[in-house]
């Protein structure tokens, strides 16, 4: 399954209709729990679950499919590509030293299968509200926010990549 992509957009969407998250800056990664294993697969269909040992060992441990950005801090603290850079590629025993030098977090935004029940048909609100009751160990559901021009100003003042609407 390939995930959504976000389009650069001229203006802020306002209205009931809309919800706004801060877009990461990191990789995108669909998630596939299931029968005491966690497959990690890139934008490009690829698997990637060997470069993020530190992903795997903390996710949740029941049956899901989930959508979302693998991210890793700059020394400001902020989420930076450069920062995963060297362990894009990395596999293996060379990912896990990595991995203790560079964490990565996953930030999850989107619940796509639960317990065997597909949920594409369902809307992103109630999709969403499903994810925030669920315990994902390490694994962390970012803020939603109602007020889309109130975050792409934080973003800003921060220094983040920008809001996803």
């Amino acid at each position: 399954m390939r995930p959504m992509l976000a389009t650069t957009g001229d203006h802020v969407p306002v209205g009931d209709a809309w919800t706004h998250e801060v877009k990461w800056d990191g990789v995108r990664i669909i998630a596939e729990v299931g029968e005491g294993r966690t497959v990690l697969t890139t934008r490009n269909e690829n698997v990637a679950t060997t470069a993020w040992p530190d992903v795997t060992a903390v996710g949740p441990d029941r049956d899901l499919l989930v959508d979302g950005e693998i991210i890793g801090l700059n020394d400001d603290g902020l989420p930076d590509f450069r920062t995963l850079a060297e362990r894009i590629h990395a596999r293996g025993t060379a990912a896990a030293r990595l991995a203790e030098r560079v964490p990565a977090t996953y930030m999850v935004f989107d619940l796509l299968r639960l317990d065997g029940r597909l949920l594409l048909n369902r809307p992103l609100a109630e999709r969403r509200e499903m994810l925030e009751r669920l315990d994902l160990g390490g694994w962390q559901v970012p803020a939603a926010y109602d007020d889309g021009r109130m975050l792409l100003d934080a973003t800003r003042q921060q220094g983040l990549e920008g809001v996803v609407s």
